[in-house]
């Protein structure tokens, strides 16, 4: 019985522990980050990880577009400007995230600016990556592009339209099942 009664004061202690740094994180993330009130998650815990993964993502792609276009800045002479598409582009997301982020940066001016200029490129670097579907991969043709390089470039724009598709999707099925008294324009 003894020991029962010390493993549940340990496992009391460590609570404690997890509850104070979970204190100091939180204080920490409040102050670099959003300005809203924190709220016990309503996201059930089975999708903690997708959330987590998104996360990733959202941070993974801008930065490997960066250093993709950096690395193979002169491998596609049919057109040299798919490099350049990628470097900026990895660069603008990047910029939309940290003014997501950051509470200094988060104005409506800004988030106008670079989501304006996150469209505005994808459509351009869209165009002209889909533009070029299957340019010559062997060296000395006519059309030559690196084949990985422009694989990279058509199915991350590619993969970008489909990221895009499913958040208007579940943007819409939110509207669509949102309790009547919600919405703002009702019916009479």
């Amino acid at each position: 019985m003894n020991g029962s009664s010390g493993s549940g004061s340990g496992s009391i202690k460590s609570k404690n522990i997890i509850s104070i740094e979970e204190a100091d994180l939180d204080a920490a993330f409040t102050e670099l980050s959003l300005d809203v009130p924190r709220i016990d998650n309503p996201i059930p815990a089975q999708t903690q990880g997708l959330r987590r993964l998104c996360q990733v993502v959202h941070f993974v792609l801008p930065v490997t577009k960066l250093l993709t276009g950096l690395a193979y800045i002169n491998s596609c002479p049919t057109n040299s400007w798919l490099p350049i598409y990628l470097i900026v582009g990895g660069v603008l997301q990047l910029c939309f995230l940290a003014v997501l982020t950051f509470k200094a940066l988060r104005q409506p001016i800004m988030l106008l600016l670079v989501g304006f200029g996150l469209v505005v490129w994808g459509i351009i670097s869209s165009v002209n990556i889909f533009v070029e579907w299957k340019p010559d991969f062997f060296i000395g043709g006519w059309r030559y592009c690196h084949k990985g390089f422009f694989y990279f470039c058509f199915y991350s724009a590619a993969s970008e339209y489909l990221i895009f598709s499913l958040v208007v999707i579940y943007l819409c099925t939110q509207f669509a099942y949102q309790r009547p008294g919600r919405l703002m324009l009702q019916q009479t």
